[in-house]
């Protein structure tokens, strides 16, 4: 059996073309957050061991 890849670690390969609209969207969505904030800061936050207060808000 072949283990599925997840879709959200990897934006660059993302197409969203085996979803339908509104759940591409929520994905394309989320990459922009997560692509926007970085990954020093999501490191930085993870090390201090701080909930990510803006992803809930968003």
């Amino acid at each position: 059996m072949t283990k599925k890849k997840s879709v959200l670690f990897n934006p660059q390969t993302f197409t969203g073309e085996r979803f339908d609209e509104r759940t591409n969207t929520a994905f394309q969505d989320s990459i922009k957050f997560f692509e926007y904030k970085g990954l020093a800061e999501i490191r930085k936050d993870a090390e201090a061991k701080i909930w990510c207060h803006d992803w809930i808000e968003y």
